[in-house]
């Protein structure tokens, strides 16, 4: 999947988790959002996590993927917008 996901078209992949008839598509897309990190999918995640009563195929809400993606993205986020500490050697 990390193969993948480097190309993955984000829009396409929005469309998937929000639209998709099968679960495990919306699963499988929720999953490549969190990994991507663009913070374009955030608003569907939410969209996601209080509307979505789908399953993956072990019977896991995907309201539950969607959080976890959501926190992907978020740290992704916050992580960029943090800069980086200095070497120690910078003196």
């Amino acid at each position: 999947m990390r193969h993948w996901v480097k190309d993955a078209p984000v829009d396409k992949v929005i469309d998937l988790a929000r639209n998709d008839p099968d679960e495990n598509v919306r699963y499988r897309s929720i999953l490549i959002l969190g990994e991507i990190g663009d913070e374009r999918a955030l608003e569907v995640l939410e969209w996601i996590k209080d509307n979505d009563e789908g399953e993956n195929w072990e019977g896991e809400p995907l309201k539950y993927t969607a959080e976890c993606a959501i926190c992907q993205i978020q740290q992704r986020l916050s992580s960029a917008a943090s800069p980086a500490p200095p070497p120690p050697w910078a003196g």
